[in-house]
């Protein structure tokens, strides 16, 4: 899983068609469409409920550790490696966040499956200045957030 996408092509299609089928049961019978509507909320939670619950009496049992040393973990190819997405706060930092960014960028993982979201704010001219000051990362990508509380860094 990663930020980098949110919803695949067929999740897209299935939630138009159930839409579509919605909206045509509410034309065809309305009192028939809505009923199925609750009962499938209802079995929805009721799905949720159990699983959560079984989530929780997992949570009880002694857990399975798998421990992969350095060598096997380093042999996986970068291809199978996911995405791994990275959100990096920072507000008021110029005199650290060129340390950051060379310190993200020693991170022992491919290049191309790093994603790193170095969250700015707007109101904070001094931060984005130094890091584009910075030697450029091409996995990292900036995002300016609007000013607002809490801060991206709370204090």
């Amino acid at each position: 899983m990663s930020a980098e996408r949110t919803l695949s092509d067929r999740q897209k299609r299935v939630m138009v068609g159930a839409a579509a089928l919605g909206g045509l049961g509410l034309l065809v019978a309305p009192l028939t469409a809505l009923t199925a509507a609750v009962a499938l909320a209802t079995a929805l939670y009721l799905v949720s409920l159990v699983y959560r619950l079984l989530l929780f009496r997992g949570a009880l049992a002694e857990p399975e550790t798998v421990v992969v040393d350095d060598a096997e973990a380093r042999s996986i190819p970068d291809h199978r490696l996911p995405v791994y997405t990275i959100l990096v706060p920072a507000y008021r930092e110029p005199e650290v966040i060129a340390d950051l960014l060379k310190s993200l960028s020693r991170m022992e993982y491919p290049a191309d499956r790093l994603d790193i979201k170095l969250l700015l704010e707007a109101d904070d001219p001094e931060t984005l200045a130094a890091v584009m000051a910075a030697p450029p990362n091409p996995s990292v990508n900036v995002v300016r957030v609007l000013p607002s509380e809490p801060r991206t860094k709370p204090k």
